[in-house]
């Protein structure tokens, strides 16, 4: 299955939890490509903190459900701790599913593609240095349309970074 997938950081080095979440995921995928890396505002949340963020092209066998367990793991071990109380926090290191093949998704646990992903720079960014061509299953556009149709007007800069693949 191929899974893009959204990466990001604001506490500790954030470009070693960037390079730790891809080596986790290499374990039991095959990473095809990374993004650049961006700095960008929180959302949802205030904090001093700026995210690091970074889209993964992923091949991997493993199911929608089990990958988002071994990805709460791989955030687990990274030292993210969940809160159970609505709100966006601070994080080492976040891993969100945004795309799998052309899956259309919502169960108790996940939604793909992500609720989320089309109002959010952070995530548009980097999908459109995957693909260009990449299309929304849901809204059928183009990742380059929904970022021209994109309303978020937070910050995002591209950083002189690299993940290593």
């Amino acid at each position: 299955m191929n899974y893009y997938l959204s990466i990001g950081s604001n506490l500790g080095d954030r470009l070693e939890f960037l390079q730790f979440a891809v080596t986790e995921l290499s374990q039991f995928s095959t990473i095809e490509k990374a993004s650049a890396i961006y700095e960008t505002e929180a959302i949802g949340f205030e904090t001093e903190n700026l995210f690091l963020n970074a889209c993964l092209h992923v091949k991997s066998s493993v199911k929608p459900d089990d990958l988002l367990r071994k990805i709460h793991h791989i955030e687990q071990k990274a030292g993210r701790i969940r809160y159970n109380d609505g709100q966006y926090h601070s994080r080492p290191l976040d891993i969100d599913i945004i795309f799998c093949d052309d899956l259309i998704l919502s169960t108790e646990n996940l939604i793909l593609p992500h609720p989320k992903f089309s109002d959010r720079k952070f995530v548009l960014l980097p999908l459109t240095d995957l693909s260009k061509n990449l299309i929304d299953p849901l809204s059928k556009k183009s990742i380059n349309n929904l970022l021209e149709d994109c309303l978020d007007n937070t910050k995002v800069e591209q950083r002189e970074l690299t993940l290593f693949i």
